[in-house]
């Protein structure tokens, strides 16, 4: 299933503020104009497969969209920093359109996987890459950086965000001067509808009346090896966690008594379990139905919420051609 778009255009929220870290996993601010929009996503044909794959293209399109409006965004903060006399300005990686998703169910492992390896929880991770060397900005005094950032998004008293007419909070600085280009002044991005698509094909997902049925079935397998009745395989794998990780407070899922244990005592419980899960997926059609049934959610609820992602597509090309016109009268 497609990777799907979480998050509008840069906000700022009272929990966090938008400086510079928050900018250096945003875009890159190289060009003096964002790229062209892509094509107008192809309409579906009628089939199940058509519709998913129409569902694909048209969140592609407001991801790729999205992102061209956050590199729109930096460019005229950088614009605006560069005007208040700042000439250092931190390196920013290039820019990549979100592939967050909202993520499809969580589906058994592989059987021969599942016979050697478990899930692989609790496997040697691999070691992080070396972090990129120190650019220019890094290696001004702090308090050169920490003016940078005051200005960059800060009001006047140091808060990292402003009060909106509505009473919601709006980026400062010159990232909030960026904002008005883009959005106009005092008002807010358009809000991303992926936030009501994700909970949508949730519901839908959980009363496709196969998938019950299949569910069902698996859960009665996984049972019938000597495991805990799970209501669905992302259970029995949160359930195989606390092989190796103590439970917490974990409400009302299923916990094994007794855990955790060393991972030479947990890594045969989590294989068990994992052949389990994953035998019982085959014979009861579940790995099959599963994707099927999420693609079907997925586009039941995108045809629900369809006027709110045409709306949110426009307004981020409103938005990219008031950058587009600010950069060039620049």
């Amino acid at each position: 299933m497609a990777q799907f778009l979480l998050n509008a255009a840069v906000m700022p929220t009272r929990n966090g503020a938008v400086g510079i870290g928050l900018v250096l996993v945003l875009v890159s601010a190289c060009g003096a104009t964002p790229p062209a929009g892509p094509p107008p996503a192809p309409p579906a044909t009628g089939t199940a497969t058509d519709a998913s794959a129409a569902v694909e293209a048209a969140l592609a399109e407001a991801n790729q969209l999205e992102a061209q409006v956050r590199t729109a965004q930096v460019q005229l903060a950088v614009r605006c920093m560069t005007r208040q006399g700042f000439t250092v300005h931190p390196t920013r990686p290039p820019v990549t359109a979100r592939t967050d998703a909202v993520p499809p169910p969580l589906p058994s492992p592989g059987l021969a996987d599942a016979r050697t390896r478990g899930y692989g929880i609790g496997e040697t991770a691999a070691s992080a890459e070396p972090s990129p060397p120190a650019d220019r900005f890094s290696r001004l005094a702090r308090a050169e950086q920490e003016r940078y950032e005051q200005a960059w998004s800060r009001t006047a008293d140091g808060a990292p965000w402003r009060d909106g007419p509505d009473g919601r909070p709006l980026p400062a600085g010159c990232l909030g001067e960026a904002y008005a280009v883009l959005h106009g002044a005092g008002r807010h991005g358009p809000r991303n509808p992926v936030t009501e698509l994700a909970p949508a094909a949730q519901d839908a997902y959980h009363e496709h009346p196969r998938l019950k049925a299949a569910l069902t079935g698996w859960s009665s397998c996984v049972e019938q090896h000597g495991q805990p009745r799970f209501a669905d395989p992302a259970q029995a794998y949160r359930y195989a966690e606390h092989f190796h990780y103590p439970a917490g407070d974990s409400g009302d899922e299923p916990v094994p008594a007794g855990g955790p244990w060393p991972f030479a005592q947990a890594r045969p419980k989590e294989i068990a379990l994992a052949t389990a899960d994953a035998e019982c997926a085959d014979r009861s059609g579940l790995r099959q139905l599963q994707p099927q049934a999420w693609r079907e959610a997925v586009a039941s609820a995108f045809g629900r919420l369809e006027p709110q992602f045409v709306a949110y597509r426009d307004a981020l090309t409103r938005a990219l051609e008031n950058a587009r016109t600010a950069l060039v009268e620049a």
